[in-house]
């Protein structure tokens, strides 16, 4: 993915600790991890519950993205991040 061309993908940089998105958030776009680690957490009772690890070639937030629902957790960078950030029109290309 050297070569982004599609106006549906973007490169996007994270440094540790940065939120891709919150739970809550309304969002049409889902994620593919280039390099680096991010956690997908979830808010309880002020602390937070680690529901999983992505790395290099793993995609998150997909499920928001197909059901136009609210993202039912966070996603944090758990170091410094390169991410493809993909729109719902790229998704339907892909």
């Amino acid at each position: 993915m050297d070569n982004l061309q599609s106006n549906h993908l973007t490169r996007q940089k994270l440094t540790s600790g940065a939120f891709v998105f919150v739970e809550g958030d309304q969002d049409q776009h889902f994620y593919i991890v280039e390099s680096g680690e991010i956690e997908i957490i979830t808010m309880i009772n002020g602390g937070t519950n680690q529901l999983m690890v992505c790395g290099p070639g793993e995609s998150f937030g997909e499920f928001a993205l197909l059901a136009s629902t609210p993202r039912s957790a966070s996603a944090r960078a758990l170091s410094d991040c390169t991410l493809i950030k993909v729109s719902r029109e790229g998704f339907e290309e892909l």
